[in-house]
């Protein structure tokens, strides 16, 4: 996209949300909550400017989150972090007081409101938190009764946060011992949404020890710390004894009753068996692919040492892996092939010595081709051409089978082709070395036959008189002496 394109888009996403009809601010996800961007409708509905707020921190702003009210910055700060870990919207009811208007009408307008506020995160395309929305709605009325109509503004607001969130709260008062140790504590109140979240019935006025005596002690250490020192807290632990996780705030209300600390809290404890899950299953996967990466690599090894060449090809014919022996045997600059048809500008002729012997291979003769097909091929001679400069002759015996996934579906193959040149070569050899052997018996059998039938005769006479000296040595009674007995015959 160009740059006009950009800042057209930015400006268009700008606009879009100034103008969106809602009192919203867009907060950084940092621990300050920052304001990145602010409605009209709410600069409107608070009476302040944007350029008044815009880059402030909300936790700055005391019309949002006045400073006299801890309780109040403290369910706004939960919310916006359980809006940012779990990846949905929150929302707590809270009261604005002494809104800063603006100077020129601090005179006539000082009011105060009260607020649903519902924190939301948003995410870029890749699911990356980037800011969370906070949106402010005036929640419905309702009734008053009778003692509540008389209760100051002040208190008014108070029940209503105290009544409507949906985290457990409490007030207790630290107890400790003569050493000054933290011995138990006492609830002073609770909201309604206290007992959802422990389990604790009727625990206004009782201690922790009397509701659960193995309740453990660093629960007490912290909450007395915070009693102690003023400074708040923000964790998350496990109560065994109640068979739950929380994830707590606490904080000291009024500096005049040390003792007495505020509790914010919500139980977590199915996020954080979710999260437990997660984390197994996480290292799990990461386990079984260090496994597949070993396995990977012992693969990889034994392919690149094996002095067989082979190609492995996914369902379309596209080479996947090969190792070091096949690009040898066709060339280290072979042609990458993408699909099965690239195997056109393969050369290879049949060498079987069957009818196709010095054909050329069509694409469905090809090994991968057949075993894509579901074929086991075994034993196929073929004489290639390689990709080098010059090419070379290679006879090759190739393998190959196809590669099926759990449902006995076809998604590759796999082929093994051995260089079996030098094997031919001896072989043609051999079957010229008997030729020559063959006609050499041939040739001295007709050159030694005349010379050996003398011979032969002679041996024939000696077997058939071999006690008649004279016969043998060709003289008898009838023949004269240097004559032979086979002439007289004649």
């Amino acid at each position: 996209m160009s740059e006009p394109d950009e800042v057209t888009s930015l400006s268009v996403y700008q606009n879009a949300f100034r103008t969106f009809p809602a009192a919203c601010l867009l907060l950084s996800t940092d621990i300050d909550a920052v304001v990145l961007a602010v409605t009209d409708a709410f600069a409107q509905a608070f009476s302040i400017l944007a350029s008044q707020i815009v880059g402030a921190s909300l936790f700055d702003l005391p019309q949002l989150a006045p400073a006299d009210r801890a309780s109040t910055r403290e369910v706004l700060r939960h919310s916006i972090s359980l809006a940012a870990a779990s990846g949905r919207p929150n929302r707590v009811v809270v009261a604005a007081s002494q809104l800063a208007w603006p100077a020129e009408a601090a005179a006539q307008n000082n009011e105060t409101r009260e607020w649903s506020v519902e924190h939301a995160p948003v995410h870029d395309g890749r699911g990356e938190l980037i800011c969370i929305r906070q949106t402010f709605t005036v929640p419905p009325e309702v009734p008053n009764t009778a003692p509540d109509a008389t209760l100051p503004d002040s208190e008014l607001r108070y029940r209503t946060l105290f009544e409507q969130i949906n985290q457990g709260f409490c007030i207790i008062e630290m107890l400790f011992d003569g050493d000054g140790r933290a011995a138990d504590y006492r609830f002073l109140t609770v909201n309604p949404a206290f007992e959802a979240n422990t389990g604790l019935v009727d625990a206004t006025g009782r201690t922790m020890l009397k509701l659960v005596p193995e309740h453990e002690r660093h629960w007490f250490e912290t909450y007395a710390q915070v009693a102690r020192t003023g400074i708040p807290v923000h964790f998350q632990n496990q109560a065994a004894e109640l068979k739950r996780w929380y994830d707590v705030h606490a904080f000291r209300l009024d500096p005049s009753q040390p003792n007495q600390v505020a509790i914010l809290f919500s139980a977590i404890t199915e996020q954080r068996d979710a999260q437990l899950r997660l984390t197994r299953s996480e290292r799990s996967a990461r386990a079984a692919a260090r496994l597949a990466e070993a396995a990977t690599r012992r693969l990889d090894a034994l392919l690149e040492v094996a002095p067989v060449g082979i190609v492995v090809s996914d369902r379309h014919g596209a080479m996947e892996r090969e190792n070091r022996t096949f690009a040898q045997l066709w060339g280290e600059h072979h042609p990458d092939r993408t699909q099965l048809d690239d195997l056109r500008e393969w050369k290879a002729r049949w060498a079987d010595h069957s009818e196709r012997h010095g054909q050329l291979l069509t694409l469905d003769d090809w090994t991968t081709a057949r075993a894509l097909r579901g074929e086991e091929v075994v034993g196929d001679v073929f004489e290639i051409e390689s990709f080098d400069e010059p090419p070379v002759r290679r006879v090759l015996l190739s393998n190959g089978a196809p590669v099926r996934n759990e449902n006995g579906e076809i998604t590759g193959a796999v082929v093994a082709q051995l260089d079996i040149t030098e094997r031919i070569a001896a072989e043609e050899e051999l079957v010229v070395a008997g030729k020559r052997k063959d006609e050499f018996l041939a040739m001295l059998s007709h050159e030694l036959r005349n010379p050996l039938a003398p011979i032969a005769s002679a041996a024939d006479l000696i077997r058939t008189f071999p006690n008649d000296e004279r016969r043998v040595s060709g003289e008898c009674d009838h023949c004269s002496p240097g004559k032979a007995h086979d002439e007289l015959d004649r």
